[in-house]
């Protein structure tokens, strides 16, 4: 979870140290998004941390992406409450602990659906450089593996003038403008082993101003 940007070392022992088993509070895993809010100290962990970690689906346990994302300032709000109460240690009239938290509830999960496929791992590819759950050509793979001849680990030097039939997510393109006038395109994609470049001569751009993405 550390590398994960704008998480951290520091958010991610304040986490560890919270899920440790303990005779006080018994520890452990967490059960819910409650009990990782109240048990986690979260004014150390901060809301870019936390965003981070439910965007790349480390809390998706506890609900999905979306609903996890609209109940960031509850989690915040009840987590400052409760480790503000023990911090300063309040009193009831017999000398035992008010936790001034605990009449507090974060309340249900909004009943919304989780985020695009495509929007989640794009998510996890901007934050962690890579796919937690799933490449986007994973499924493609499975349902074009007759048509596939190869991935992006297969290519090299002896495939030079064969015909190489591949699937990829784009990742980029750019055209430019040879010497004629007419435009050619190049297209960046990634399967599951890597990246490779695609070449769309001008001939395929006029045929198809949207190249697939195999060649």
């Amino acid at each position: 979870m550390a590398s994960i940007k704008g998480v951290g070392e520091g958010p991610v022992t304040v986490i560890r140290e919270a899920r440790r088993p303990s005779p006080d509070s018994g520890g452990g895993p967490f059960k819910s998004i409650e009990d990782f809010a109240r048990r986690v100290d979260l004014r150390s962990v901060n809301r870019r941390a936390l965003e981070a970690l439910i965007k790349v689906g480390a809390l998706s346990d506890f609900g999905n992406r979306a609903q996890l994302l609209q109940m960031v300032d509850r989690m915040l709000g009840l987590s400052g409450s409760a480790h503000r109460a023990e911090d300063v240690g309040q009193l009831d009239l017999f000398g035992g602990m008010v936790d001034a938290s605990a009449t507090q509830s974060i309340g249900a999960l909004p009943n919304i659906e989780e985020v695009p496929q495509r929007e989640a791992l794009s998510w996890e590819k901007n934050s962690s450089a890579r796919n937690v759950s799933e490449h986007p050509v994973t499924k493609a793979l499975a349902d074009l593996q007759s048509e596939i001849t190869h991935t992006s680990g297969e290519l090299n030097e002896d495939l030079d003038g064969q015909k190489a039939v591949m699937v990829g997510a784009v990742v980029s393109t750019r055209t430019i403008q040879t010497k004629k006038g007419d435009t050619m395109g190049f297209i960046q994609l990634e399967d599951v082993q890597g990246g490779f470049e695609l070449v769309a001569f001008p001939a395929h751009v006029e045929a198809d101003a949207e190249p697939v993405a195999e060649g």
